[in-house]
């Protein structure tokens, strides 16, 4: 646009001209302005053409001649127009043509656009200007203007002519000479002439660069042009005034200006490609060697070998190591010295045998023999300090060993006295050993089997001390960057620390750089348990080395004063009276310039036989954009592995993969064997038996779960082969028309169906808790009202409501918990196994004890009295979108100061904002069964009829075995012997149910993704799940329906949709004395089957020994049902009357192998309780340290170790009362909790928060007592108490 407004004011100019005076036509030469025009094109540069003309000869910029019929006019004509009317029509005609030339036409807009998108345009590109912008066009056309001001031969002031003149012009008196030229040229001209072209001349102009240049500075080579004696006249001519220097020399052709001898370095722009620079250098041809001896570095190849990083000194020290490096700081002064002493005897030798003085040497030696005993001294006593250390703690973590060995005699007659000294001294030898790390045993041996036990439990104790101690330090890991001039290149992998502090690295890195190294920098960095890394040091390598050192490693020191607190029993770093971080970096540098014949050659050669099969890979390491930890955690690489391990079978076919990982369901969800290395770390013992029976039941069931999707993609159906279209339903529309009949009310309004939506990447929602009511909580005994408030976990979130009072309180109160599945852990719903877990407090205001000369103070503070809990899983809410209803809560066993009848319940209602679709629960279908093909025909057709009815409701009857083969359901329902302790209780059948109850809720529940309703529907036989230790929650009722059966107890198997189970749940109902009980053996709870507070949702299946039963009554609650199973309009039978079962055989075996517990594991695991919850206790108390009451504690010791008193609140807040009730103000929990594991049970223990006390006085008691049933099951009794001096 700027180049045709140029273009539209020179014609402007040109007809001003004309109307002004006539002068002949002209030829301009144009100077641009290097103000204005700096960023236009070099099209608009002046282009000279030689010719003989004077007048044809001139710049580029061309004015057409002025036509005869256009001269101008006379002075007549002038006078009756000023000059300034002349300007301002001028510069309307100019508006007129502007305006005209920037009309927007049809498609100029779409043009420009298109001419924006090129990438020949530059930024300056002028923006399109409207008819309504007035006043940026007259902005332009003066800017204009004044650009074309500059080009005119002569100033505008000096054109008007003086009035007299113009008097005698008009009279006839007019001579030139009256006209005098006041105007100054703004530039000389001189017309063009042939250029003569001097070859002599040409010759001083040109320097030719020859071979020698090579053994020249090629940096001095502007020296060589000799400026002075160039003939520059005619190129001054061509130059104004502003290119003279004061000098009398042109501005940028002095010697000194232009031609330094100092050449500086190219400074690259931030946004440059380092690439489209390169240093190019000459190349001779046939000639190779001169390259190659050529002494001038190119800088093309540099390798940087990064060895190992010691460490002096780490915040991860203990005593034991700083004794290590000391050890080794003075036994390399050692090697040091005894160097220099051989190196002085072989002088001694030499001259002795010259027969020269040698008294001069003598002394030196037998100075530096004093020095070498002195340090021999000084290591021996610390290796003997280091050796009592070690004793004392009873293990060694670090691999050093120090060997002494005494020199045997030998004829050193030939020395002298203080030569024969040096060669008796002790040899030293410091070797590293990982075998050397180990536990120092108890050599004592006593027949007291106490005494062994006590060794036993601290041998195992410091293996444990030991175990944790190195598993941080596999935690500390280390990453070195490396920087090439102040930018980043390359980063090595994580390394662990080892057990010698040392960080291994051998890494080789080739750089191929276009630019001369000034810096390499290697940066340290370090991170803890998968933090942030934090910059250790930044290291800078010597970039010139001696040829001495050529092929050895450089040493360079690095540390930090930053301070570290040390775990574990580490010292830490920094800060005051301790060592700072610090270390040593082995690090090799080479290889500047292009690689030789000879080192390509052995380079290559290098690589050829450094070449190891075993540590091939078929990805190379250096071609992985992410880390190896990060593909052990995608699902989907370990459904790919998966999938490729089992294609190696004949016939196998899977199903194929998603792209993404958060499309693939929970059933490719990788098997845990990190959990199984988790579990190893408790050791042996009863603990690390159940957990790893928890590892074997998942396992079992997701091997299961491989082979039946390697089985599903084999059997193909008639739609798999045969891909037809559908016909289309013509009566389709009409589903809108005769719909649902619209029946709302003004008071009862028609509610619509909310849609659920369907998860696809990352999605945000959340959790909508509402917490309504608690009904019987509980009372006190001194008849005070409880003040209570619930606390809401989940995946480390904690919520509180307000306080609200009663037994009965009702809170009505809502909160929202965000839930992000952006994050790894919460990508696929069907693998999260967290749990809502809502405890129920007291919260109770107690006075604390403060000084008499305080005035006008209070001194008080908070308590929390644990009431019970609730536990509602994930899977719960994602598979029923909402819950709403009543949950029984788990009560204390005995809270001093409450009294507890009957259940407790909290109803809630728990829901999704917004609504998500719950997953589509695909049966697996398999060719394997036990089951004849007429049941399997029966089965489908009764669970089609059942769900045709209610399609809610949860129907089944066949599940799979062991074996993987599917089978009835009934067969898993037969007499099995229980336990010989049961018989016991047989005499009251309600007492015997319920301590079979208490025996079953202690068997494990398999908590695993695998475990998700509808995953996996694979059942064991109580022998089988007895053996393994953990079951789910039909097994659990299965167990408890086969030993009821025994005593003549009459018990079916209820499956449906319940609280907190969800589809999981695994009910029992049971006839004692004519009257309906239901059972949650899970949970532990037993209700009349009228009872109105019975979680159940849903029942949907009731399985007898004979017979499958399917609910298809309209009410689907316990209490409203019937439970007449003849009534075949109330139950859907699987098998009619006239069908008779010929081989519906259990699966049960006939007697089931009851093992005791041993006692010693018994002992060893209580005594390892009580320690490790004191220790938590102590840890969690960070204010003070809490002090342990040991009479208490036996107290609390005979009433959780007594049945009958465990029970009786009474009894037990009288004993407490008559003990301690006038020393102490008592606040005791008594909890019963099956064991699972340490972590598990002391995170039950600290949640009653009965450690969070501040009172200076207070003291604790804890006492466990342990319970044992069968097979390893167990139930836990803890007893807990606070004690304020009175």
């Amino acid at each position: 646009m700027s180049t045709n407004l140029l273009n539209i004011v020179d014609n402007a100019r040109i007809e001003s001209i004309k109307k002004l005076k006539k002068l002949p036509p002209l030829k301009i030469k144009k100077e641009h302005s290097t103000d204005e025009f700096s960023n236009y094109n070099s099209s608009i540069t002046n282009n000279f053409i030689p010719s003989g003309n004077e007048e044809s000869e001139s710049g580029g910029y061309n004015e057409t001649p002025i036509n005869s019929s256009i001269q101008s006019p006379d002075y007549k004509q002038i006078s009756k127009k000023s000059i300034g009317e002349i300007s301002n029509d001028v510069r309307q005609n100019i508006r007129k043509k502007a305006k005209t030339a920037l009309e927007v036409k049809r498609g100029s807009i779409q043009l420009q656009k298109r001419l924006l998108r090129s990438k020949t345009l530059t930024s300056n590109i002028p923006k399109q200007i409207f008819n309504n912008d007035s006043d940026k066009l007259d902005n332009q056309i003066e800017r204009v203007i004044k650009l074309g001001e500059k080009f005119e031969t002569k100033k505008e002031t000096d054109n008007f002519i003086e009035d007299i003149i113009q008097y005698k012009f008009a009279t006839q008196n007019f001579e030139k000479s009256m006209l005098t030229n006041k105007n100054e040229l703004l530039f000389d001209y001189t017309p063009a002439s042939p250029l003569y072209i001097d070859s002599n001349k040409l010759k001083e102009f040109i320097t030719i660069f020859d071979d020698k240049i090579f053994n020249k500075n090629i940096e001095e080579g502007n020296n060589l042009n000799i400026i002075n004696s160039k003939n520059n006249i005619k190129f001054r001519r061509r130059l104004g005034k502003k290119f003279i220097t004061k000098k009398n020399t042109i501005l940028g052709m002095d010697k000194n200006e232009s031609c330094e001898k100092k050449v500086f370095k190219y400074n690259r722009v931030e946004w440059e490609e380092t690439s489209l620079v390169e240093n190019v250098y000459k190349e001779k041809i046939n000639i190779t060697s001169n390259i190659n001896n050529s002494k001038k570095r190119q800088y093309e190849n540099i390798k940087i070998y990064l060895s190992k990083i010691k460490l002096h000194h780490h915040w991860l020290f203990c005593k034991e190591h700083v004794l290590c490096r000391k050890v080794e700081e003075i036994y390399e002064i050692l090697l040091y010295k005894a160097n220099i002493i051989l190196d002085y005897i072989k002088k001694y030798l030499t001259i002795k045998t010259e027969n020269e003085d040698i008294n001069n040497l003598e002394k030196e030696i037998e100075k530096n023999v004093k020095d070498y005993q002195k340090t021999g001294e000084e290591i021996q006593y610390y290796w003997e300090k280091l050796c009592n250390l070690r004793e004392e703690q009873g293990y060694q973590k670090s691999p050093l060993m120090l060997t002494i060995k005494e020199v045997q005699e030998q004829d050193l007659s030939f020395f002298n006295p203080i030569i024969q000294d040096f060669y008796r001294n002790p040899i030293f030898l410091l070797t590293y050993d990982n075998e050397n790390i180990k536990v120092y045993e108890n050599n004592n041996n006593t027949d007291n089997n106490t005494n062994n036990i006590i060794s036993i439990d601290k041998l195992s104790s410091k293996e444990k001390e030991l175990d944790m101690y190195f598993t941080s330090l596999k935690k500390c890991e280390w990453e070195t960057q490396i920087f090439f001039n102040d930018i980043f290149v390359c980063h090595s992998k994580t390394r662990s620390l080892n057990k010698n502090f040392e960080i291994v690295f051998n890494e080789e890195y080739n750089l191929q750089v276009h630019d001369v190294p000034e810096t390499i920098v290697i940066v340290l960095y370090e991170r803890f348990n998968r933090g942030v890394f934090k910059c250790i040091a930044k290291i800078g390598l010597p970039l010139e080395k001696e040829d001495d050192d050529i092929n050895n490693e450089a040493c360079n020191h690095f540390g930090t004063d930053t301070v570290y607190e040390g775990i574990n029993g580490s010292i830490g770093a920094g800060g005051i009276s301790r060592d700072p971080l610090s270390g040593v970096i082995f690090t090799k540098l080479d290889g500047y310039g292009i690689l030789s014949h000879e080192e390509a050659r052995k380079k290559d050669e290098h690589l050829y036989t450094s070449f190891d099969d075993e540590n091939f890979q078929l990805i190379p390491p250096e071609t992985k954009l992410i880390k190896d930890d990060l593909f052990e955690d995608d699902i989907r690489i370990n459904a790919l592995i998966i999938r490729f391990k089992k294609s190696q079978l004949l016939g196998n076919i899977e199903k194929p993969i998603p792209i993404y990982a958060n499309e693939i369901e929970s059933k490719y969800y990788k098997i845990g064997e990190t959990t199984t290395e988790e579990y190893e770390r408790f050791g042996f013992g009863i603990e690390n038996i159940k957990l790893s029976s928890i590892v074997y039941a998942i396992k079992l069931r997701t091997e299961f779960i491989q082979n039946m999707e390697s089985n599903k993609r084999k059997i193909k159906t008639y739609s798999d082969i045969v891909k037809e279209e559908s016909i289309p339903n013509l009566f389709s529309g009409f589903s809108t028309l005769f719909g649902n009949r619209d029946i709302s009310r003004k008071l009862k309004p028609m509610r619509n169906e909310i849609k659920k939506q369907i998860t696809t990447g990352n999605f945000k929602f959340n959790f909508i808790i509402n917490i309504q009511s608690a009904i019987n909580i509980g009372d006190k005994i001194d008849g005070s009202i409880i003040q209570s408030f619930v606390e809401i976990t989940f995946q480390s979130q904690v919520f509180k409501t307000k306080i609200c009072p009663g037994k009965n309180p009702k809170w009505q109160e809502t909160i929202v918990i965000p839930f992000d599945n952006s994050s790894f852990e919460n990508k696929n719903f069907n693998s999260i196994i967290e749990i809502f877990t809502i405890r129920l407090y007291d919260y109770i205001i107690v006075p604390l004890m403060h000084d008499d000369r305080e005035m006008n103070t209070i001194h008080e503070q908070i308590e929390y009295r644990y009431l019970g809990k609730v536990d509602i899983p994930f899977y719960t809410i994602y598979m029923n979108g909402k819950i709403d209803g009543l949950v029984p809560i788990h009560r204390t066993s005995f809270s001093n100061g409450y009294v507890f009848e009957g259940n407790s319940y909290l109803k809630l209602m728990i829901s999704l904002d917004p609504l998500i679709a719950s997953p589509i629960d695909e049966h697996i279908p398999t060719g394997v069964s036990n089951e004849d093909d007429i049941i399997i025909e029966k089965y489908i057709s009764w669970k089609k009829r059942c769900q045709l009815l209610y399609p809610n409701r949860r129907y089944k009857g066949i599940v799979f075995n062991s074996e993987g083969k599917s089978i009835l359901v009934s067969r898993y329902i037969n007499t099995v012997k229980p336990p010989s302790f049961l018989d016991s209780f047989s005499n009251n059948k309600l007492n015997l149910v319920k301590k079979a109850i208490d025996v079953i809720k202690c068997l494990p529940t398999i908590n695993d993704p695998i475990m998700f309703p509808g995953v996996c529907d694979l059942w064991t036989n109580v022998d089988q799940t007895l053996t393994i230790g953990c079951g789910n929650e039909e097994e659990h009722a299965l167990i408890l329906i086969c030993w009821l059966l025994y005593y003549q107890i009459e018990a079916y198997l209820v499956l449906g949709n319940a609280l907190p189970e969800g589809l999981r749940a695994g009910y029992v109902i049971i006839t004692l004395e004519e009257k309906l009980y239901i059972i949650n053996p899970v949970e532990g709870f037993l209700w009349d089957i009228k009872d109105s507070y019975i979680p159940l949702l849903s029942i949907g299946t009731v399985i007898t020994k004979n017979n499958i039963y399917g609910n298809i009554q309209k009410n689907e609650l316990p209490y409203y049902m019937s439970f007449d199973l003849t009534r075949e309009d109330c139950w859907k039978k699987l098998f009619d009357n006239d069908f008779t079962v010929s081989s519906l055989n259990t699966i049960q075996n006939e007697t089931v192998i009851y093992q005791n517990i041993n006692d010693g594991l018994l002992i060893e695991l209580k005594s390892s309780l009580e320690r490790d919850i004191k220790t938590k206790i102590d840890e969690s108390r960070q204010f003070g340290i809490p002090q342990w009451n040991i009479l208490v504690a036996r107290t609390l010791k005979d009433i959780i170790s007594d049945i009958i008193i465990i029970d009786n609140y009474k009894e037990i807040e009288k004993r407490l009362q008559e003990n301690f009730g006038t020393l102490f103000k008592i606040h005791a929990v008594i909890l019963k909790i099956p064991f699972i594991s340490k972590k598990s049970l002391i995170n039950e223990i600290l949640s009653t928060k009965i450690h969070l006390n501040n009172d200076i006085g207070v003291q604790f008691a804890v006492s466990v007592h342990l319970i044992p049933y069968i097979n390893n099951i167990l139930q836990c009794n803890v007893g807990l108490a606070s004690l304020i001096p009175v």
